[in-house]
């Protein structure tokens, strides 16, 4: 008799009604034993969202932002299912920053599985306390994939800052064995099989990268590219106190910096100067910080403003204190009313 997911209980617990695990539950010892326990303790509201027509499971606050990120936690698109298997949605923890390839925005995934008494030495453990979705999960390592960021259809969590430290040692095979399952004892350990609807989905969301690679065979490949989003801080105003004029009673427009980090490779911070006499906007490149890879690839700028039908590319520089860049010109768009901003970088 095969026991249902942990996290099938877990929905359960929280008092969703279901025939065929009320039956089960009804004969099966360890599973009374794990709802009792699932029920004493607080657990976060996991609950299907049910509407007049279908069932979406679970919902953690769903965003659908443009950029993943590293550490992210996002569900994949809703893979077509095909004879037995079901149509279904993975849940992937995203292990790289996104980069540009042959006009795609690409990343590395991981699945992720709540059914972590199956976990084998290929598969990270991950403590609730790891993400901020207070879950525990098992990473799937053996099935780390590159999917399109088209194919992420939204993010739900990420992982806290203990937890990138784990991830960060396990990528780098430093993890403790403490945070692996037992090891497998042959191929024909059950713990190695996958629900087929779950690998037609991770065949299904894998295959755009190798369809993409394996296109338009002959022509020279474009540098691989590293997307950053920018942060925007509001810049505190500096008043000139008893020496300000009476006169200049003007209300100042406000001043904002822009920051972005690029793990391992450093941190760029400047301002955004509008040239009024040849209505040109610029970015002012006022702290630039290496790390251990360094900033001495050509980069861009990307701009984005709701008084533009599409976003602006700036002139190629290299990161250097006090460097201008033009970000374009002629826009008629005024620092205060640019948007978005990210750092395109060459790897």
């Amino acid at each position: 008799m095969q026991c249902p997911f942990p996290i099938d209980w877990l929905e359960f617990a929280e008092g969703a009604s279901s025939e065929a695990l009320e039956s089960h539950l009804h004969e099966c010892l360890p599973c009374q034993i794990l709802v009792a326990k699932l029920r004493a303790e607080h657990r976060p509201v996991l609950r299907a969202k049910k509407t007049t027509s279908t069932v979406e499971w679970p919902q953690w606050g769903e965003s659908r932002e443009e950029f993943p990120k590293m550490g992210d936690v996002w569900w994949t698109r809703l893979a077509p299912g095909g004879g037995k298997s079901r149509a279904i949605r993975l849940l992937v923890l995203v292990v790289s920053d996104p980069w540009k390839e042959k006009a795609e925005s690409w990343c590395d995934v991981i699945p992720l599985k709540s059914d972590v008494e199956n976990a084998t030495s290929l598969d990270l453990l991950l403590f609730p306390s790891d993400t901020d979705l207070n879950v525990p999960w098992r990473a799937l390592l053996r099935h780390q994939t590159v999917v399109s960021s088209r194919d992420l259809s939204a993010r739900v969590g990420t992982i806290t800052v203990c937890g990138l430290g784990i991830l960060q040692k396990a990528l780098e095979g430093e993890a403790p064995e403490e945070r692996f399952g037992p090891s497998i004892e042959d191929a024909e350990d059950l713990r190695l099989r996958n629900e087929e609807d779950f690998d037609n989905a991770l065949r299904d969301i894998g295959r755009s990268y190798a369809v993409t690679m394996e296109s338009d065979e002959g022509i020279p490949e474009s540098p691989r590219v590293l997307q950053f989003p920018f942060h925007r801080v509001q810049m505190p105003q500096r008043g000139m106190g008893s020496l300000q004029l009476a006169a200049d009673s003007a209300v100042k427009e406000e001043k904002f910096e822009w920051a972005v980090d690029l793990p391992d490779r450093g941190s760029i911070q400047g301002r955004i100067d509008y040239h009024y006499l040849e209505d040109k906007i610029v970015f002012v490149v006022e702290n630039v910080v290496e790390a251990e890879l360094g900033l001495h690839s050509g980069a861009h700028f990307i701009l984005w403003s709701e008084r533009l039908s599409a976003p602006v590319v700036s002139e190629e520089f290299i990161p250097i204190s006090s460097k201008t860049v033009l970000l374009g010109q002629d826009l008629g768009v005024l620092p205060k009313e640019v948007s978005r901003l990210e750092l395109r970088l060459s790897r």
